[in-house]
């Protein structure tokens, strides 16, 4: 910016601008009260007449933020003239916040979020002065929200729009708590007598009511009900089921709910026991028009008898469904359904080499991560009985639809656990496995569609490590570990937060050596619930 330039921004002002040494010996940065001088940072601007009109406002470049605690990030102010000509200021306002053990600000509008609460950050440039909301995320204090003595203990978590669910059973009965901002934890609400049931999915949808599904005790069938803090639980409604419906012949295999949480997509499979018809079936949920009829995808009984799978649903409403089959564990299918409900015919699309005379091949558990826009990836183990070690395979999805082949990303087999995935809004994933070699170490690839796979980040002294994505590309890693071998034993469970633009942030520890039966669930809109068993306890935690 040329110093006739900052003359006249000042002069429009009402400021006055020192240059150089003149105003006196007891200001040696060479400027008074009152004053500004324009860097380098803010250069830019053209230097026209257009630029000697007054000032009439500040603007900042975005409306409203929202970070995470330990995160920067920045701010950039701009002056506006009456003929809508924008100067870049960052450097010369004035910045404050009004809270400052929640958030801090620097002079160059870099702010860094402290501790969970809403603040304003001000940039002020003489008379002008504008503000911008922010909001700080970070963990809630883990809450005991209840104690038993049970033995059998079952926890299903979900999340959405700042607001969490905890649902929670036990041989002594079931309860439900709800999270809210503004209130925090509920009591405890103890399920309705009637509630018998086996394999209960717990689904929060865009309005935040509970949608529970399950399969009765009584063999009665599949059942769903509704709970909203409002009014309660709804009466149970009967979904149906293809033959026998006893909990020893349907499973709920998978649940996949859309990034506004205004679909959901139930994955069921029929054992076949006696006669009745086997095979593997889908179920669709709207918020607007309730469940569709169950439908079959697969009753061919190699394929589709007691089969591992999973499903996943993209913002337009397509989803997929890869899954296993049964027989000898050697090979992979996929149908896929459109936003009209309309499923495709089964697709094979990996088949395992043939068997080594003394280690069998077989396909390990798969798993599906599809972002919003229906991009991701599918991933599986092929693993040999014998010798223990695998080979992990990758196939991409793009527009919801296939795309390529699978590639195995391994030259050589390797000692790992199943993959974990989780994919982002640009469809960017993340893939996650322990490997051992001489050591037990946690690989991290992130893999893009239609790209080579790059070489993975590695961590020791991490286990049993879940990874969860959120909006804006931020992607969560919870695991336990510790910082050093020495202290494996005392390894305490963590998240850790990846940012696109900063990379991986320091973990958040979560206190207490023997918290066990962790549970997480994530919302896209970066709403987290995280839930342990301790000493026969139930604590809990959400990150909004």
């Amino acid at each position: 910016m040329s110093g006739a330039h900052d003359r006249r921004l000042a002069a429009s002002l009402g400021l006055f601008a020192c240059v150089g040494w003149a105003c006196g010996d007891d200001n040696p940065g060479g400027w008074a009260a009152n004053t500004f001088q324009a860097s380098d940072d803010d250069a830019g601007s053209s230097d026209d007449a257009s630029m000697e009109a007054p000032l009439v406002a500040l603007e900042l470049d975005q409306d409203e933020l929202v970070l995470d605690i330990g995160s920067l990030r920045s701010v950039a102010a701009f002056a506006v003239d009456d003929d809508g000509v924008r100067t870049p200021v960052t450097t010369l306002v004035e910045w404050s916040t009004s809270d400052d053990t929640v958030l801090s600000v620097g002079e160059g509008g870099t702010v860094f979020g402290w501790a969970m609460g809403e603040v304003e950050v001000t940039a002020s440039l003489g008379e002008l002065e504008v503000s911008l909301p922010v909001r700080v995320r970070g963990w809630s204090p883990l809450e005991r929200l209840l104690e038993s003595d049970a033995q059998e203990q079952a926890t299903v978590v979900d999340a959405r729009g700042g607001h969490a669910v905890l649902v929670h059973a036990t041989e002594d009965g079931r309860t439900l708590h709800m999270y809210a901002p503004e209130h925090g934890w509920s009591g405890g609400v103890p399920f309705p007598s009637d509630f018998a049931y086996q394999g209960l999915s717990v689904t929060m949808s865009s309005d935040r009511r509970v949608l529970l599904l399950w399969v009765a005790d009584d063999g009665s069938g599949l059942w769903t009900r509704t709970f909203a803090a409002e009014g309660g639980f709804s009466p149970p409604v009967e979904l149906g089921c293809p033959g026998a419906c006893s909990p020893a012949d349907v499973f709920v295999r998978d649940v996949a709910v859309d990034a506004r949480a205004e679909r959901a997509v139930v994955l069921l499979s029929h054992n076949g026991v006696d006669g009745e018809p086997l095979g593997l079936y889908v179920m669709r949920w709207s918020a607007a028009d309730g469940w569709s009829p169950m439908v079959p995808v697969d009753t061919a009984e190699t394929r589709a008898h007691r089969t591992r799978s999973c499903v996943s649903l993209d913002e337009q409403g397509r989803a997929l469904v890869l899954y296993r089959e049964h027989a000898r564990f050697t090979s992979l299918h996929t149908v896929t359904g459109d936003a009209a409900g309309a499923w495709s015919e089964p697709t094979l699309i990996y088949e395992a080499p043939e068997d080594f005379s003394d280690d069998p091949l077989f396909i390990g558990v798969p798993r599906c991560s599809v972002g919003p826009q229906g991009t991701g990836v599918l991933a599986w183990n092929l693993e040999a009985i014998a010798h223990g070690w695998a080979h992990l395979f990758l196939h991409d999805v793009v527009d919801g639809q296939l795309s390529g082949a699978s590639v195995s990303i391994d030259a050589e087999p390797v000692l790992v656990t199943p993959p974990t995935v989780a994919t982002d809004d640009a469809g960017s994933s993340f893939v996650g496995r322990m490997h051992y070699d001489g050591e037990l170490v946690f690989e991290l690839f992130r893999h893009e569609p239609g790209k080579a796979v790059a070489p993975p980040s590695r961590e020791r002294w991490i286990d049993a490590p879940v990874l969860r994505a959120t909006e804006g590309g931020t992607m969560w890693l919870f695991a336990s570990g510790s910082d050093s071998e020495v202290l494996e034993h005392e390894a305490r469970w963590f998240a850790r937060r990846f940012d696109p633009d900063s990379g991986w942030q320091p973990r958040v520890i979560f206190p207490g050596v023997r918290l066990a039966g962790p549970r997480l669930a994530a919302a896209r809109d970066g709403t987290l619930v995280l839930s342990f068993e301790h000493d026969r306890a139930i604590e809990a935690s959400v990150h909004r």
